[in-house]
């Protein structure tokens, strides 16, 4: 097979590989650059080539067929060698080891894993050994990095401090049945409230606002629940602006006026941050906290 058969197949697994995940050819094609008539050939030139039909097509776009879940493996494999060679410069194999890692249980979801998958994709051989907990640290012997909201012992060597925002959203679902709200009174007396339970403890401006409000439908002690009743329709919060941003159900209530900035504290102890483990952890934390928060 000729260099040119070879680029010409490659071509078609990879138009292949987004119409499926697309569930539409044009679609796929519009998210590329690309004609939807151009990636329509592709595709079945590499049927042609191939043998075999690649899609059913629906009323709802494309459908792989038996022949194409076989291929599909296949597909995911080249993928993977694509996405390998892409980020080759990036892969720093000798790295390896555990990491004892202490996040609180709203931190933990709205910003660690936020980044681990770009982490691992950096050094696949670290461990992350992470305890998610809604408890406060009361030492450090055992921990190699925690995240904490209060200010951190005087013995804890800070490797970072940053602020979280937390706005008021809803989603489109809750607006559906609804609607969106007119105003902060309208909010107050009309609309339906989620809160955690700690929130009003640590910020005295919710626990006003909560006082006033005539629906509150929900409390919990989690921020992964909360953040599912919201999207759920159930009612409206405060979430994380990092989170929220990158959720297309959710929606900002933009002419209410509440805002919490939240400070949170990274600390390690002495001994353990220069350990070339940790380095790659921390720079990686700081070089995503830039990108994730406003």
């Amino acid at each position: 097979m000729s260099i040119k058969q070879k680029v010409s197949l490659l071509k078609g697994m990879l138009c292949i590989a987004e119409a499926y995940k697309e569930g539409q050819i044009n679609a796929a094609a519009s998210r590329n650059g690309m004609k939807q008539s151009n990636m329509s050939k592709e595709i079945k030139n590499f049927e042609q080539e191939v043998g075999i039909q690649v899609f059913s097509r629906t009323h709802k776009g494309v459908v792989l067929t038996k022949d194409g879940e076989r291929l599909w493996s296949k597909i995911c494999n080249v993928e993977k060698v694509l996405y390998d060679l892409e980020h080759f410069s990036e892969f720093d194999n000798k790295i390896s080891g555990s990491i004892q890692l202490w996040v609180g249980e709203g931190i933990g979801s709205a910003y660690i894993a936020s980044y681990l998958s770009t982490f691992y994709d950096k050094y696949p051989d670290v461990h992350l050994d992470i305890k998610c907990t809604l408890e406060t640290p009361q030492l450090l012997n055992d921990i190699d990095i925690a995240f904490v909201y209060e200010p951190p012992p005087q013995d804890a060597i800070v490797l970072l401090k940053n602020t979280m925002k937390f706005c008021l959203y809803t989603s489109k679902a809750y607006v559906s049945k609804f609607g969106y709200p007119k105003d902060m009174e309208d909010l107050k007396r009309n609309h339906k409230i989620c809160t955690r339970k700690d929130f009003a403890y640590h910020w005295p401006k919710w626990s006003e606002f909560l006082s006033e409000c005539q629906h509150i439908v929900a409390t919990t002690d989690a921020s992964s629940m909360l953040y599912s009743l919201v999207k759920d329709g159930v009612g409206i919060s405060l979430i994380p602006t990092c989170i929220a941003k990158n959720d297309s159900d959710l929606i900002p209530l933009t002419n209410t006026q509440i805002e919490i900035n939240h400070v949170f504290w990274a600390i390690s102890r002495r001994g353990t941050k220069d350990l070339p483990k940790m380095r790659a952890l921390i720079n990686h934390i700081k070089e995503m906290s830039s990108t994730i928060f406003d």
